[in-house]
């Protein structure tokens, strides 16, 4: 594990990165029109029992961006307050206006690292979510280790994942989105092991692990760039399979219920 993580250095580094120069259109839309992998996330949390529609309860998301995805969460299950939790604060301005025009009441964006997150979100949330993060990260265990510590009943989370002892390290460079100072928008698609994601949470109390590949149900264009931006290609025997760039997009939805006592 890197010595910085515990001050959240190389997550401040590589998310601000990533939320500066990206495409802030890619947090907005959700408001208008919610991507198919937050809808099935969504469901995934309804058919995995870790949320009902009429169940009352706070639920933080571990990188919340602008809030898009916990907007149409809130739709779904509008009894639960969402804390979004953000490091970068100019997505939470933008999210906070967007929350006040359209009046949102069970959203929250606040300003945090993830790794700095201290008592203040300690034993307060039923659950923990995170959308579409860990795969930026330099490594999964610090960021799944900051959401136990915060003693959750069950963390939930969508993430690049192969089903087999292997993790992969990928940082892209994107020439089709020049940023300042650099000819190319930097990125990173990191894809960690299931069996290994499994074994870290089990040791630390979270053993009732279930995990399920996401399959869109929909066909998406390939991006006229040639850059970044999710598009299919269906197989011989019809399923769709996810690629953005050079990467296929193997997401995975995984929810981990606190089964005992966590190691220190």
């Amino acid at each position: 594990m890197d010595k910085n993580h515990g001050s959240g250095k190389k997550y401040a580094t590589a998310w601000m990165e990533v939320t500066r120069n990206g495409d802030i259109g890619f947090f907005e839309r959700q408001f208008k029109t919610p991507y198919r992998n937050t809808v099935a996330f969504c469901d995934w949390l309804k058919s995995s029992g870790c949320l009902a529609e009429k169940q009352a309860c706070r639920v933080a998301d571990a990188g919340a961006g602008m809030g898009g995805a916990l907007y149409y969460l809130s739709t779904q299950f509008p009894n639960v307050d969402f804390t979004g939790i953000e490091i970068n604060p100019e997505l939470v301005d933008r999210g906070q206006h967007k929350m006040q025009k359209l009046k949102v009441k069970n959203i929250r964006l606040v300003v945090g690292n993830i790794y700095r997150l201290g008592n203040a979100h300690r034993d307060r949330y039923k659950g923990v979510i995170s959308m579409q993060t860990l795969h930026v990260l330099p490594d999964f265990q610090a960021p799944l280790q900051k959401m136990m510590d915060m003693i959750p009943d069950w963390i939930a989370f969508s993430t690049l994942l192969y089903d087999g002892p292997i993790n992969s390290k990928i940082e892209t460079h994107d020439y089709t989105m020049p940023t300042k100072g650099k000819p190319y928008n930097q990125k990173f698609h990191n894809v960690y092991s299931i069996d290994l994601v499994r074994k870290f949470m089990k040791d630390r109390g979270y053993g009732d692990f279930s995990s399920k590949p996401f399959e869109i149900d929909v066909d998406l264009p390939k991006p006229k760039t040639g850059g970044f931006g999710t598009y299919t290609v269906k197989t011989q025997e019809g399923k769709r399979l996810m690629v953005s760039g050079p990467l296929l997009m193997n997401w995975h939805f995984v929810t981990a219920k606190r089964t005992g006592r966590r190691k220190k």
